[in-house]
């Protein structure tokens, strides 16, 4: 071979071996970056986070969340290091179970069909009511792929269940426990990002349950396996939401637990108490459940799937055992086995109507009439526990519904900023103010409201207008919101 042909080939080989190295060196440095841990501090101590690990466990709350939005849970792994794991609820990149492993839209809720679950963290009973598709799917479709055998052989609901009845049923035991459905879908995000990261550092294949034993949560620790399965799930809503793991998470009672259970329910046979203390402490889901709840506050129905809200908040120490037992008041059992049929759910609402006027409106069984001797036209009923009431009225007068419910608001010491909001209520227009001030002498939350209803039949001149005040103490509102709003969308002029 002649000189320079050696001299040339040599060059190129010299040239293949510098662009080899230098692609080398490339993806070591990004290797190194991706798996250099991020670190946090707290207390004045700087830990690092998983994949990094501990020797001892790190004076540091779990779940804990740092000043730029970082969440952390404290794991332990198997071979019994303690590790800061990773787990912030975010909107990321798509989760392909090809190749991608990015978290999803995991904020993301159905404003759409559902804008006071939205607005407020739980859904209005009247919406529901009023909900004829999900996600441009009929909910008679949703229903039919939900039953078990049809999209999945376990199903997401019961046979006797449909998905209206069961978006009900789990909002009332949400409500009761005084939560909201993105409360309830964190910790299972938790979990879920968890095993997410343990995915990532190639520590899940297979039927494995992931590197991490357990992790600490409010003081309870929460045990994890997790598996992939064959295939994937699709969702029976127009979403991109699938499922391919399967994960079970439960929790050990503690001795004051178990006490509490065997005296409250010891009218229970052995086997029901072993059911109750099942049904509390364990569940088996997928990963699906965490974005239903957040997206539509949907934990499906009684099947193998089910994360009940009551585990939810039993498991990952939401509640007390003595908080989860007052909200139900000694039908635990009974609550946690009873499917969501559209029957069992409209058994649990009455309406309440204005004695003289076609006025009433929908709430929960058991409300108590308040006594207004001083005032007969006024009609006054208060929720069993006291701790809401609704006054309904009616008056006649030149005014407009505005302007005389800005006058109203000024009789009644209610504290206003702004100017009443024009909606509808049962197709009627209205107006509403939702504003703090005082009733009989207490700090209050009232929703106050009046809806126009034609013209006087005696004073053509004059506005008939319907009255409503909703109200309860001002430090029980974020927990009964809610009601409050579902109350006022419930109100009907029946006349």
């Amino acid at each position: 071979m002649p000189k320079k042909i050696r001299i040339k080939v040599r060059q190129k080989l010299r040239l293949i071996i510098l662009m080899f190295c230098g692609f080398l060196l490339i993806t070591i440095l990004i290797y190194s970056q991706e798996i250099k841990p991020i670190q946090i501090s707290y207390n004045q101590k700087t830990f690092n986070l998983y994949p990094g690990t501990l020797d001892i466990l790190p004076d540091i709350p779990s779940p804990f969340t740092t000043k730029d939005g970082k969440e952390i849970v404290v794991g332990f792994t198997k071979n019994e290091k303690f590790a800061l794991v990773l787990v912030t609820v975010e909107n990321g990149a798509p989760y392909w179970y090809n190749s991608n492993f990015g978290k999803g839209k995991q904020l993301e809720v159905d404003t759409i069909d559902f804008p006071t679950l939205a607005e407020t963290g739980l859904h209005s009973e009247i919406e529901l009511d009023q909900t004829r598709t999900i996600t441009d799917k009929s909910i008679s479709e949703i229903t039919y792929l939900g039953r078990p055998t049809r999209s999945s052989g376990a199903g997401f609901m019961g046979n006797d269940e449909d998905i209206i009845s069961v978006l009900k049923g789990d909002n009332r035991l949400v409500e009761n426990m005084g939560l909201i459905h993105p409360q309830m879908a964190k910790p299972l995000f938790h979990v879920w990002n968890l095993i997410l990261k343990d995915y990532e550092l190639g520590n899940i294949s297979g039927q494995y349950g992931g590197n991490i034993k357990y992790f600490l949560y409010n003081g309870k620790k929460i045990l994890v396996e997790a598996h992939g399965t064959r295939g994937f799930q699709e969702s029976i809503f127009n979403d991109e939401i699938r499922g391919n793991f399967q994960m079970n998470i439960r929790r050990e009672l503690d001795e004051h637990e178990k006490e509490f259970l065997n005296k409250k329910y010891s009218n229970l046979k052995p086997e029901q108490m072993e059911e109750l203390v099942k049904k509390l402490s364990y569940f088996h889901t997928g990963e699906m459940v965490p974005y239903y709840v957040m997206r539509y506050g949907f934990y499906e129905g009684h099947t193998d799937y089910r994360a009940d809200p009551i585990a939810i908040s039993f498991v990952f120490g939401l509640k007390s055992l003595e908080e989860i037992e007052t909200a139900f008041n000694g039908n635990l059992y009974e609550t946690l086995t009873h499917h969501f049929t559209a029957q069992s759910q409209s058994q649990n609402t009455q309406n309440y109507r204005h004695p003289s006027l076609g006025f009433q409106f929908t709430a929960s069984k058991n409300w108590v009439r308040f006594p207004r001797p001083e005032d007969i036209l006024i009609y006054e009923m208060m929720s069993p526990d006291s701790a809401i009431h609704v006054m309904l009225w009616y008056t006649e007068t030149e005014q407009n519904g505005s302007a005389y419910l800005e006058k109203m608001a000024g009789m009644k010491d209610l504290i206003v900023d702004d100017k009443p909001s024009h909606r509808q209520i049962n197709n009627l227009d209205a107006w509403v103010l939702n504003v703090p001030g005082f009733e009989r002498r207490t700090s209050v939350r009232t929703l106050l409201a009046v809806i126009p209803h034609g013209k006087s039949q005696i004073r053509p001149k004059e506005n008939r207008l319907f009255i409503i005040q909703i109200w309860c103490q001002k430090e029980k509102y974020p927990k009964h919101k809610s009601i409050m709003e579902n109350i006022l969308n419930s109100i009907k002029i029946t006349e």
